[in-house]
């Protein structure tokens, strides 16, 4: 198979294209500028495989896929701004990158050159709806109404940018006749990760014996 990863220096995207490249049938392409991901060892290894090709490209600008040729079986769209902090002090940036970075992947799409869509959502996307529910159930049921609870908070440049980018990949995958899945992951925690997460940041707050231990919120509930 042919497949595509945006995104495939970031958490997530390493770990699924080091997968599927673990397969030497499979040619895989990653498109990543590093924006959140690192071109650390652990990605230099994996673009050194033979079956491997990286193009380092802002996928923002739409020459991004000047390079690519050829069908594809699977686009895996991964490539996003995320992490907490940066919903707060970049809250433009994450919404332009998000959504500017899904509507030219999906323009490159057609029948002559993709198989299938996958775009990466959120829990976040109905993270909002928990309010929505009168019952307050958790875990929340996925079909629920989608909503933006506060559009003067940064914090939902995110989730906003992440409803939005289901919107355009259901959209845009029906009028053009193209198989899609949309995931949303809740928390996601592993090898290569970082500390700029909420949960790895609570283990380095472990390991580093911080005393006393701060715990923010205390209120939440999670799915992992």
């Amino acid at each position: 198979m042919r497949i595509i990863v945006t995104g495939g220096s970031g958490f997530i995207g390493w770990h699924l294209a080091n997968y599927l490249a673990n397969n030497p049938d499979n040619e895989i392409t990653i498109i990543d500028n590093h924006e959140r991901g690192e071109a650390d060892s652990m990605f230099n290894e994996l673009i050194s495989r033979k079956n491997v090709i990286f193009i380092n490209q802002d996928m923002t600008q739409k020459n991004f896929y000047n390079d690519l040729s050829g069908y594809y079986d699977c686009i895996y769209h991964l490539a996003a701004i995320n992490g907490t902090k940066n919903f707060y002090n970049r809250p433009y940036d994450v919404l332009r990158v998000n959504i500017l970075s899904l509507i030219n992947m999906l323009e490159y799409c057609n029948n002559n050159n993709c198989g299938g869509f996958l775009f990466s959502s959120s829990s976040e996307a109905y993270a909002g709806t928990v309010d929505l529910n009168p019952d307050k159930l958790v875990p929340t049921s996925e079909n629920i109404a989608l909503s933006v609870n506060d559009v003067m908070n940064p914090r939902w440049s995110y989730g906003g940018s992440k409803i939005t980018g289901e919107l355009l990949t259901v959209n845009y995958c029906r009028v053009h006749k193209l198989r899609f899945k949309i995931i949303r992951y809740h928390n996601i925690y592993g090898i290569r990760m970082g500390y700029d997460h909420v949960l790895p940041e609570f283990f380095r707050r472990i390991h580093e014996r911080i005393n006393p231990f701060p715990i923010y919120g205390g209120q939440e509930t999670t799915s992992n």
